[in-house]
């Protein structure tokens, strides 16, 4: 249990621009290629490889992330595990906020299972300002593009483009909403890449809208911040996070 470079961040501990790369790591409960838990802070971190876990909390970059703080950072590679799983975080709760982070992360896996975060709860937990676009695939219920599994918390400008797929409440962002209205906004998802038939597989839907490959790659599609928060080239590509691009970088095409 609580497997990864580090088993547990403190709440006093701070990780900072740590890249973790061609990494397998495999463990029981609590597992993340980071961190199995954090309740720190964690800014500027990455992480790319396969992540195994064979029960609860398994995550891209972390397993739990119990009221910690995790900001501008990724996870991409495959994550595979049973219940509560996820691109970047497996289990993210106790007022713990997500910030301007990304998750390129295949995800599989039983239930609850998100292409950021498979559950998320709490008043006061957040999501804010992050995309995903790896596939998510569930065996029996709950798969969402981003969060799996909402009981209270807030995700705000967000979307989703990979593939949300499950026999049960499988949504292009989320897989089930318990937390009633006002919890999800400016929330977006491609409607031609993922098969789910709604933006939120069940329970309140207000606050996401589906829209085409063209629609996503238009900057008129998002009331977001693109002055310093996002980058975007019209028609081009996908919105990104402007701490993803590399100093010298051209405005369009971004990469460059």
């Amino acid at each position: 249990d609580f497997v990864g470079l580090f088993g547990a961040i403190g709440a006093g501990g701070r990780v900072e621009n740590l890249c973790l790369e061609a990494i397998s790591v495999h463990g029981r409960l609590s597992v993340g290629a980071l961190a199995g838990l954090n309740q720190g802070t964690i800014a500027g971190c990455r992480s790319d490889g396969v992540v195994e876990g064979d029960y609860y909390h398994c995550g891209g970059l972390v397993g739990d992330n119990n009221g910690g703080g995790i900001s501008m950072s990724q996870a991409k590679g495959t994550v595979l595990g049973d219940f509560w799983v996820g691109g970047l975080t497996g289990y993210h709760h106790n007022g713990g906020t997500i910030q301007s982070c990304y998750a390129g992360a295949e995800v599989r896996g039983t239930s609850y299972l998100g292409g950021l975060a498979g559950f998320m709860e709490e008043w006061g937990t957040t999501v804010t300002d992050c995309y995903a676009t790896g596939d998510v695939t569930g065996t029996t219920t709950v798969a969402g593009g981003l969060v799996g599994y909402l009981r209270f918390g807030f995700i705000r400008q967000c979307y989703s483009t990979g593939d949300g797929v499950g026999p049960a409440h499988a949504g292009g962002v989320v897989g089930y909403n318990i937390s009633g209205s006002g919890c999800l906004s400016d929330l977006f998802w491609d409607i031609q890449t993922c098969r789910a038939l709604a933006g939120v597989g069940g329970g309140d839907a207000g606050g996401v809208e589906g829209k085409t490959t063209a629609e996503m790659k238009n900057a008129s599609t998002y009331p977001w911040n693109f002055a310093e928060t996002w980058a975007i080239c019209d028609e081009m590509n996908y919105p990104r996070l402007q701490w993803q691009r590399l100093a010298g970088d051209f405005a369009c095409p971004d990469g460059v």
